[in-house]
Parts: structure tokens; C-alpha cells; sequence
């Protein structure tokens, strides 16, 4: 490739990006929005730590994703009573998620430690 070549391609990818950034200053932008009616771009976390379930209730609306993240010391699960979805083992560190697309409520435990209950509450009223 020759210098003069090597300019005009450098001068030519100086032009788009200056169409690019001008398109973007004002206000053009990607359509990032999910097909799904409510779905969240980021997932709702809930952490589970102490023995618990952070927050323990959640409201969401349908096409949401949660996040179980564990930083307990010990292995735990978010199993939904009623079968809807299950961790299964979640070691120090790792995570789980579910897109919740049907209303309704949703109560899960950890099959390992009984008391540690949450519940998700999925409504098309809900506000986030």
C-alpha cells in the first residue's frame, strides 16, 4: 500500500466516524430494546448471603431476568416450590438466571437449607 493509498483510506475512515459521532449527538441511536413487553436490558440480582435470600421479595414484570448470585461460604439453590426453575448446586462465586415470562407468583427455596425462602412476584403493573 502506498502513503498516498494509506491517507485516503485513513481519510475516509476519519469521515465515518465523524457521521457516526455527529448521528449519535443527535439523538439517532441502535434499537437495543428487547422484543419482549417489560424486559429489563440488565438482570434483577438478588445475592444470597447469610443464609438469606437479598432482597427476599421481589416484584418484576414478565420478560425479566433475576440473578442468583452466591457469596456465602457454603453451596446453596433457588429452587421454585412449584417447579418453574431450579439452580441447582450454586458454589461460592457462581450465579444462576431465569427470564420470568408468565405472571403469577413465584415462591423458591434453597434445597439444602429449608428456612432460606424468597419470592418473586411477576405483574404487569409492576414498576421498575
Amino acid at each position: 500500500m502506498t502513503a498516498r493509498h494509506f491517507t485516503r483510506v485513513l481519510a475516509a475512515l476519519a469521515g465515518m466516524t465523524a457521521i457516526i459521532v455527529l448521528a449519535a449527538m443527535n439523538g439517532a441511536s441502535a434499537d437495543t430494546s428487547s422484543p419482549m413487553s417489560g424486559a429489563t436490558s440488565a438482570p434483577v440480582l438478588v445475592v444470597i448471603n447469610d443464609f438469606a435470600f437479598k432482597p427476599q421479595s421481589l416484584t418484576i414484570k414478565p420478560g425479566t431476568t433475576v440473578q442468583w448470585r452466591n457469596d456465602d461460604g457454603i453451596s446453596h439453590t433457588a429452587t421454585d416450590s412449584g417447579g418453574a426453575f431450579d439452580s441447582h448446586n450454586l458454589d461460592k462465586g457462581t450465579t444462576y438466571s431465569f427470564t420470568f415470562t408468565k405472571a403469577g407468583t413465584y415462591s423458591y427455596v434453597c434445597s439444602y437449607h429449608p428456612n432460606m425462602t424468597g419470592t418473586i412476584v411477576v405483574s404487569d403493573s409492576a414498576s421498575q
